[in-house]
């Protein structure tokens, strides 16, 4: 019967008639029954042939999604087909042993390893009674005790129906048949061989995972599709009205000067169709078309220099720059945004799912469990557990979190409030960092031009800022404020510091009709690296000093802040017992014997941070200076764990 169906499919599976193909059934398994029976019972021969029939129509039935809340599916083909072999088998031996039980206990093994759990407890308790009362073959219960060693996973549910077959062959138990049971190994042998090609699950994690990298890259791809729209409405769209028609106006002349009279217009208007205007166009605007082929090339090209000049077509003068600054910008974030989620790589899901099963297992009671980024060399994982002291169980949970991230960690703790103690989970912090800041306004004012931010990221890194307004006062407190309180916010989101500046860079360049600039200088101190990254904007000199008394620096090539699309960056490796100094202008830039305030700023570099800042701000106050000008500096040191 298989062999027909499996030749009739081949040669007719494009054949759709339903009522064709159960016809063909009934037909097919009235033959092979009179073939395999040598007799013709008609009673049995139709119960044969329409219950499988019934079964190929459930089958169609089924992709129709008829009958597919009640049915359950192909599985539930698969049932039926399991018990009406068993049923066949029953007939015959090897031996001693009934078939039908074997073929039970293969099924039994099959239902429970696709995790059919519904099925499977059916049809191994209508199969135990069955055999069991109605065919009187005994020892049919071992089919639910081999089915549920497959409840456990993969091939360890075949070890341990090995465990339990020998323990009952050399423990000397007579509840089984030694041949019965030497059978169920063979058969679970078997199964555990084809297990691969049987077993069909899908893992959720993998599945999900998957679907979470297809939609990231599709929504990356929709948004660098976005990206390149902007940039077309940039290029094409962001002029005047007045100077598309002038255009327009230039495009007829130039047809009417040097088309409209030649003697094959009309095959060239046939060749280039609606491609005539682009090239006319690029003619004006370029002077210039690549692939406009004509023999009176050159006569257009003169002719259309001559009326751009007339009709006054200058590209730099007629674009509107409001609206070109707005989508050329928004471009550029959308690009750096897809650049910073294309580079992200992930930790496995499952290893943060496992981690937080662990801390339960082990026994804390967790309260609290946010997977705030999973970037593998910037995770945060936020914990809180009841009932517990912190630096108790501190080394616990590191080890427990290192042992399934497979990633060296560390805890910060946060607080603790109504017997609840809350930390972070972020890669191992290698390097501490201690700092000090302050400013000063220039004698005479009361209000200081820059402002400054030093801030502990919610992972291992940690960021400062010191950024100068344009001018003295209010004015530029208020120009440098702002900046600073943007790059607050931003970097509370999942950015990258570079990506987050540039953002704000370019949202501040689209608007530079305001006229508000501040100058940014901008480090960010990875702990887990021990690496600096040098942000400058229109910023003074950031001075390193080491350990052994030499310094570096690093200088400012770029314009302020939003007056410049790109900022410059470099990035250092950091040593044990490091000292950077960032200042405003105010100071570095300001005072007129560099050499002695470098000087100076070694000999009181074994300072605390804090009351090094207070000694420069003292230092520079009663120096000689070019001009009374206002005054910030952070100094932050490095100390290796």
């Amino acid at each position: 019967f298989f062999m027909l169906i499996v030749i009739y499919y081949i040669f007719f599976s494009k054949l759709n008639k339903v009522t064709i193909h159960l016809v063909l059934c009934i037909l097919a398994n009235s033959i092979t029954y009179i073939f395999i029976q040598n007799k013709i019972d008609l009673y049995y021969m139709i119960f044969y042939a329409f219950v499988s029939t019934f079964l190929l129509a459930c089958f169609y039935f089924n992709q129709e999604n008829s009958f597919s809340g009640n049915i359950g599916g192909f599985s539930y083909n698969e049932l039926l087909l399991a018990i009406i072999s068993i049923v066949g088998a029953t007939s015959l031996k090897i031996y001693d042993l009934n078939l039908g039980l074997c073929v039970a206990i293969y099924f039994s093994i099959y239902f429970a390893s696709n995790e059919y759990y519904k099925k499977s407890i059916f049809f191994n308790l209508v199969t135990m009674i069955g055999l069991q009362y109605y065919f009187k073959i005994d020892e049919s219960y071992i089919i639910i005790i081999v089915g549920s060693f497959y409840y456990l996973p993969k091939i360890l549910s075949t070890i341990t129906l090995f465990i339990f077959s020998l323990f009952v062959l050399f423990a000397d138990i007579n509840i089984f048949s030694e041949n019965l049971v030497q059978a169920s190994m063979i058969i679970g042998l078997f199964f555990e061989c084809v297990r691969f090609s049987l077993v069909n699950k899908i893992d959720i994690t993998d599945f999900s995972n998957n679907v979470y990298e297809n939609v990231v890259s599709k929504v990356n791809t929709e948004v660098v599709s976005f990206a390149s729209f902007l940039d077309k409405i940039n290029k094409d769209i962001s002029y005047s009205k007045g100077y598309f028609n002038r255009i327009q106006e230039a495009i007829t002349n130039l047809y009417r000067a040097q088309c409209e009279g030649c003697s094959i217009r009309k095959d060239c208007l046939s060749k280039n169709k609606g491609k005539l205007y682009y090239y006319y166009k690029d003619l004006i605007i370029y002077q210039r078309s690549e692939d406009f082929s004509c023999s009176h090339y050159n006569e257009l090209k003169r002719a259309a220099y001559q009326i751009a000049n007339r009709f006054n077509l200058i590209e730099s003068n007629e674009k509107n720059d409001i609206l070109s600054l707005i989508t050329s910008g928004i471009s550029i974030i959308l690009r750096q945004f897809c650049i910073e989620t294309s580079m992200q790589t992930e930790i496995d899901y499952r290893k943060i799912y496992q981690l937080r099963k662990d801390l339960s297992d082990y026994g804390f009671t967790v309260s609290f469990f946010n997977v705030k980024s999973a970037i593998a060399d910037n995770f945060l994982i936020e914990v809180g557990l009841y009932g517990v002291d912190f630096n108790e169980v501190k080394s616990v949970v590191k080890r427990i979190a290192e042992n399934e991230l497979k990633i060296d960690v560390s805890l910060i703790y946060k607080n603790k409030e109504k017997n609840k103690v809350y930390f972070n989970i972020v890669p191992e912090i290698k390097y501490e960092v201690t700092y000090g800041y302050g400013a000063l306004a220039p004698l005479g004012n009361n209000v200081c031009g820059d402002n400054y931010l030093v801030k502990q990221l919610n992972n291992s890194k940690l960021i400062a800022a010191i950024s100068d307004g344009m001018g003295k006062g209010i004015k530029a407190s208020m120009q440098s404020s702002l900046t600073l309180k943007l790059i607050d916010e931003i970097t509370n989101m999942n950015f990258q510091p570079d990506t987050a500046l540039q953002i704000l860079n370019t949202l501040i360049y689209i608007q530079d009709y305001q006229e508000i600039y501040s100058t940014l200088d901008f480090v960010e101190i990875n702990r887990q690296k021990g690496e600096g990254t040098f942000y400058k904007a229109g910023g003074t000199t950031t001075y390193l000093f080491h350990q052994n008394g030499e310094f570096e620096k690093i200088e400012n090539d770029n314009l302020p802040f939003g007056l410049e699309e790109m900022i410059n960056v470099k990035k250092m490796q950091l040593k044990d017992d490091d000292l950077i100094i960032i200042a405003s202008d105010g100071i570095f830039e300001n005072i007129i014997d560099k050499r002695d305030l470098e000087e100076f700023i070694n000999s009181i570099r074994h300072l605390e941070p804090q009351k090094l800042i207070y000694e420069l701000l003292n230092y520079a106050r009663y120096s000689n200076v070019v001009a009374k000008d206002d005054m910030s500096v952070i100094a932050l040191k490095i100390k290796e764990n």
